[in-house]
């Protein structure tokens, strides 16, 4: 029961902490998507995919509950995969709702993968997700010093965020103590 609860409390946290700064990049695309159209005095605002929005990095410290990384296997990915995306579901209905629009209309087109990968020998779980290809978020999770780690970057534009490199690879090397180097051209 310990070995299920964990990864749920894991993206359950998770999930919580980004809820609602996705909720709020999502509130201003669901107006526009429920009016349709602005008003004929607003000049129409360019699109969000044609701006590079900055990334923002959090990294998040959860407690283990004995739990190890030789539990991160496929079931356990594929689990707080799942999570994540009905938990960003369950938030943008929420924050849909607090605008005043019916719920129930809230559907958003969410696309979500996730992969192992091995860096600085430790296995690390990273999910990304696009939300309308407005959103964008990634989290990194794995273990170091005998703590669970969740790094989570976010962008509030439909461009990738590069999880070795710049904000967000500087958050996961300072939380998972990596070294980035330079990859040869």
């Amino acid at each position: 029961m310990k070995r299920l609860l964990f990864p749920i409390l894991i993206a359950v946290i998770a999930a919580v902490a980004i809820g609602k700064l996705v909720g709020g990049f999502l509130g201003e695309f669901a107006e526009r998507k429920a009016n349709k159209a602005p008003p004929a005095s607003v000049a129409p605002p360019a699109s969000v995919s044609d701006q590079t929005a900055p990334i923002i990095a959090t990294m998040t410290i959860q407690p283990t509950e004995g739990t190890s990384e030789a539990e991160l296997d496929i079931d356990t990915l594929e689990r707080l995969e799942q999570h994540m995306m009905q938990t960003t579901l369950e938030r943008g209905r929420s924050n849909f709702a607090k605008q005043g629009f019916d719920p129930k209309t809230y559907n958003p087109k969410i696309d979500v993968s996730s992969v192992y990968t091995i860096s600085g020998g430790k296995r690390l779980a990273i999910i990304k997700m696009s939300v309308d290809s407005r959103v964008r978020t990634v989290w990194v999770m794995g273990f170091s010093g005998g703590q669970f780690l969740r790094v989570t970057c976010i962008r509030a534009s439909n461009h990738d965020i590069p999880v070795f490199s710049g904000e967000c690879g500087q958050k996961v090397s300072d939380a998972f103590y990596l070294t980035m180097k330079p990859q040869a051209r």
